[in-house]
């Protein structure tokens, strides 16, 4: 049973009631055997734990779990949601550093696509040695290349590395200018793995065109089983999955962490880009989702975010400029950069020697800790209305009545006041009615109705202006 049943808290920025207790808690949706663990969601403190229930070192699921415990300060405990209908990853590469004027490649340029994962008949038993691979071909362009010839070199490379490792390969998508990585779900169900994508050393975007199996259905199944935890992030992050899991956060109150290496994302201007996941998520205003462009899919920074942030007390810190253990920093243009903040898209970059986040908002550009300062408070106001329900043997609808809730409210708001989230000035007000002036339909439905609470959100500085002047 929810409070909304008998106390709803409806602030203007956003109405919001989640679990209060699983605030600081994430959770790793993943698709994983059954083998581990038959429940929708698995609680753990430690890796090793994860280890010793079935989870291997390269699994997705545990890859996502590292990130987050790497933090500092990490999350005492994280939950991990079981997915039960099986993503079939689709990854396509679209070579990039051609010579558009003679529409050949640039001479020279070593074109290398890395995937890292389990070997195409090794999932039943992906403990044994060998089993989980990191395959590596490259292909050296020469100046008539063009996309389709680079990508069929790429493909003939990765054939030669299937056929000696006896593993089938499947290419074909040959005499395209895409190449195209497919999960093989007839052997391994579910089968996900990293792939990244470079041009002399240099990052390139890898587009994920996974079809969504049901991504909701099973974050409905998994919330209806356990509903305490607050930050969420998904094993697999193609675009369909990302916009279907960003739309049941939205209903269910959650904040979702995502990431992409769609290079369209970073390349096209927010007017330009009319067909990414960036795009999709703006159209539809998903204010509860963190996007972040990163090019190595492997490193899971949408968990590592959510494990840097959610140990802090809500409202108390802002998810811009913050370190995040394992994850790498990203090689971005100021081009790129300025379409990403255009967009409200979040990155990782190296800023005066020091690789921070950029720039800590969702999808709408409100910022992560606001949304999150707002979902406490209003759970922190019901628990504290409700409790005052609960631990009298009655609330008499007097002024006496009404005050206490008053106060119940007030004393809220200065907790928020103490975590940085409300400015102390103008102190907070709450307004309620006298008892007298209640008409006689609330009274007899007993309904406490017109009480309000003025507050300033503290708010954060993420940019300095200095002027100076120096004399002699």
């Amino acid at each position: 049973m929810s409070l909304d049943q008998i106390i709803t808290v409806q602030i203007d920025r956003t109405t919001t009631t989640p679990t209060a207790a699983g605030f600081g808690t994430p959770l790793i949706a993943g698709y994983f055997p059954t083998s581990i663990t038959g429940a929708r969601t698995q609680e753990y403190s430690s890796l090793a734990e994860m280890v010793t229930a079935g989870f291997k070192a390269g699994d997705p699921v545990y890859l996502a779990a590292s990130a987050m415990l790497a933090q500092n300060p990490s999350p005492p405990t994280i939950k991990v949601g079981r997915r039960a209908l099986a993503p079939q990853q689709v990854l396509e590469i679209t070579p990039t550093d051609l010579d558009t004027g003679a529409g050949g490649a640039d001479e020279g340029a070593v074109h290398k696509v890395t995937v890292t994962g389990y070997k195409d008949v090794a999932f039943a038993s992906r403990g044994t040695a060998g089993n989980y691979v990191v395959d590596e071909v490259e292909y050296t362009a020469a100046t008539s290349d063009t996309a389709t010839l680079i990508c069929d070199g790429l493909r003939t490379a990765f054939a030669a590395l299937n056929a000696a490792a006896g593993q089938a390969g499947d290419w074909t998508d040959a005499g395209t200018a895409t190449l195209t990585i497919t999960a093989n779900n007839t052997t391994m169900d579910g089968l996900l793995f990293g792939v990244t994508y470079t041009v002399s050393g240099a990052p390139r975007g890898v587009n994920d065109v996974t079809p969504d199996p049901g991504i909701a259905t099973d974050l409905a199944a998994i919330a209806l089983y356990d509903p305490d935890w607050y930050g969420l992030c998904i094993d697999s992050n193609s675009r369909l999955e990302i916009v279907a899991a960003a739309g049941w956060a939205e209903s269910a109150k959650k904040q979702f962490v995502a990431q992409t290496q769609d290079p369209a994302v970073a390349d096209l201007t927010n007017t330009a880009d009319t067909d990414s996941v960036a795009d999709d998520l703006e159209d539809l205003s998903r204010e509860r989702t963190m996007l972040f462009f990163h090019q190595n899919s492997g490193e899971y920074i949408c968990a590592a975010m959510l494990g840097r942030a959610l140990p802090e007390d809500a409202g108390s810190i802002t998810w811009a400029y913050k370190q995040l253990s394992g994850a790498s920093s990203q090689s971005l243009t100021t081009t790129q950069q300025s379409n990403l903040e255009g967009k409200n898209v979040n990155f990782l970059t190296t800023l005066a020697g020091v690789a921070v986040t950029r720039y800590g908002t969702s999808m709408t550009g409100e910022y992560m800790d606001i949304i999150r300062g707002t979902d406490w408070l209003a759970a922190r106001i019901q628990e504290r209305v409700y409790a005052l329900l609960i631990q009298n043997d009655k609330l008499p609808f007097t002024d006496a009545g009404i005050q206490a809730v008053r106060g119940e409210i007030l004393a809220q708001l200065q907790q928020g006041i103490a975590r940085d989230f409300i400015a102390p000035d103008p102190e907070p007000t709450c307004t309620v009615p006298r008892a007298s002036a209640v008409s006689a339909a609330d009274k007899g439905s007993r309904t406490l109705n017109d009480v309000t609470f003025r507050a300033t959100l503290a708010g954060a500085i993420h940019k300095v202006a200095i002027e100076g002047e120096l004399n002699l």
